[in-house]
Order: structure tokens, then C-alpha cells, then sequence
């Protein structure tokens, strides 16, 4: 009965595009899981494992996980495209981009988080996918990471400049690298996308972009952006960059994205898309 509901749910959500269906999916999700919890996820080849217990896995098995995001992927990546994407988590965008992109493509994804890598690297396997146990920063060095053990309920864990360490994290050493120098490592003149959603390591990763921006080699870059009096400087910093090297920032929507004057976003925390292609 439980698994016919999920069903029923599952097809609603796809079908009836009202608000609201985060929080039925959430909370019905929860009554009518599994026993357990545990299920998958296929998408393409790539078998995802879920826990239905955990909010974001729920979102991940009735297609509503960041839906507005992964929209822009599918009207936008092409097969043979090249995709950089740090801070993976536990794959699922990994696995859409990778299907996304075709055999001819790759998908460059990065996580630091050893509870994460060690998951993801059993199940993303597929050819065009290389992963890298490490974090995008500006320069190639190490830096000391915060592993929190709850990273896969939350998705949260961060270089311990951007958070402290409390009791139950593991903080170890991890090796970071730069946007320029993975366009080098994979010989690779063009970058459809990148991802940066990093938890406070936006800024930095951006720097690492060396001439690519100027040179336009990058089409499409997402920052996650907080909009908070504390965020000001950071945030002006980011567009200086982006508009100075000709991107202008859109918001991504279920069918379109559009253009957004970023001084009318006080107080929210949304995900930007720099383009310097005309849309």
C-alpha cells in the first residue's frame, strides 16, 4: 500500500506544479516511506541509493530537489559538454549532469568530505565522471576542513575558516585546487557550467578562475549567494569580477531564467547564474 502511495505522490508532484508541494511531499513522504527508509534512485545509469528518513533524499525521490536548478541543466548542458562541480554531496546533481552530458562529455566533481566521498565513490562510476577527493579554492595548497557528521542530512560541512569545529567533527587537512588548474589537468578550452555552491568558498573559488572569465571560456557559472548585511562586501566583490569580465547574473526558473537586479535581494539566500551568454 505504502509503496502505491509513493507512487500516487510521486506522479503529483511531476504533474501538479503548485506551492506547497514541498511540504506534502515532506511530510507525507516521511508517513509512507519504507520500512527502514533505505531505496534508490535511477538516473541514467547511475543507481543513487536514498534514505527516505532525510528531508533531502525525500525531495531527491518525488523530483523537487532544487527542481528550478536542475530545469536550467536540462534546457541547457549538451552532450560533450565539460561540467565542474564541487562540493557533490551525495551525487544527485552529479548524476543528472553526467547524463546530461553523454558519453563524449565529463563531469568534474569534487568533494571534500570523506563520509561523502566514501558513499559517492562506490555509486558514481560511470565513465564520464572523474572524482576528486579535494576543494576549489583559489590557490593549490591545503587547508583545514570541518567534517560534520551529520553532512549528509544537512549538507553542510566547510573549510574551518568559514566554521568552527564543535565536539563530534572531524577536522583534517584536505588538498584544494582551482578552476584553472582543472581546465589544465583535463585539457579542456571550454566549461559549459560550474557549480559553485560551497558553503562561504565562493568568493575564493571564483579568484581561481585565472583568465577563463575574461576569456570567456566559462558559459555558465551558479553562485550561491547570500543576500545579508554581512554578506555586502563579499557579494560586491563577486559582481565586480563577474561584470567586469562581461557576466550578467540571471535567476533560474522551472522554464526560463531572467535577468535580476541583485540590489532588490536584501535578505534572501538564492542561487545566481553569471552568464556572458546573451539569453
Amino acid at each position: 500500500m505504502k509503496l502505491f502511495l509513493r507512487k500516487i505522490l510521486k506522479w503529483w508532484c511531476s504533474v501538479v506544479k503548485v506551492r506547497g508541494r514541498h511540504k506534502l511531499a515532506n511530510k507525507l513522504g516521511n508517513i509512507i516511506q519504507p520500512k527502514g527508509g533505505k531505496d534508490h534512485v535511477t538516473i541514467g545509469k547511475i543507481v543513487l541509493p536514498i534514505d527516505h528518513s532525510i528531508p533531502m533524499y525525500r525531495y531527491v525521490y518525488y523530483g523537487i530537489y532544487e527542481e528550478d536548478f536542475v530545469s536550467f541543466l536540462k534546457r541547457t548542458l549538451k552532450p560533450g559538454d565539460v561540467v565542474i562541480e564541487p562540493g557533490a554531496n551525495v551525487g544527485y546533481v552529479t548524476a543528472i549532469m553526467s547524463e546530461l552530458v553523454g558519453e563524449r562529455g565529463l563531469v568534474i566533481s569534487l568533494e571534500p568530505s570523506r563520509n561523502c566521498f566514501s558513499m559517492i565513490e562506490k555509486y558514481l562510476t560511470e565513465k564520464n565522471i572523474h572524482l576528486l577527493n579535494k576543494a576549489l579554492y583559489n590557490e593549490i595548497t591545503t587547508k583545514k576542513f570541518v567534517d560534520k557528521p551529520n553532512v549528509v542530512r544537512t549538507g553542510y560541512s566547510a573549510f574551518n575558516d568559514y566554521t568552527g569545529a564543535k565536539e563530534g567533527d572531524e577536522v583534517y587537512d584536505i588538498e584544494t585546487t582551482t578552476v584553472k588548474q582543472l581546465a589544465l589537468d583535463f585539457n579542456t578550452k571550454r566549461i559549459a557550467f560550474l557549480k559553485l555552491d560551497i558553503e562561504g568558498a565562493e568568493l575564493p573559488a571564483i579568484q581561481g578562475c585565472g583568465d577563463l572569465l575574461e576569456k570567456k571560456q566559462i558559459d555558465y557559472i551558479l553562485v550561491e549567494t547570500n543576500f545579508i548585511k554581512g554578506h555586502a562586501e563579499i557579494n560586491a566583490t563577486i559582481q565586480q569580477i563577474m561584470e567586469r569580465n562581461g557576466y550578467i547574473p540571471y535567476l533560474p526558473g522551472r522554464k526560463s531564467i531572467r535577468k535580476v537586479n541583485l540590489n532588490e535581494l536584501d535578505g534572501k539566500r538564492l542561487d545566481i547564474i553569471w552568464s556572458h551568454i546573451a539569453v
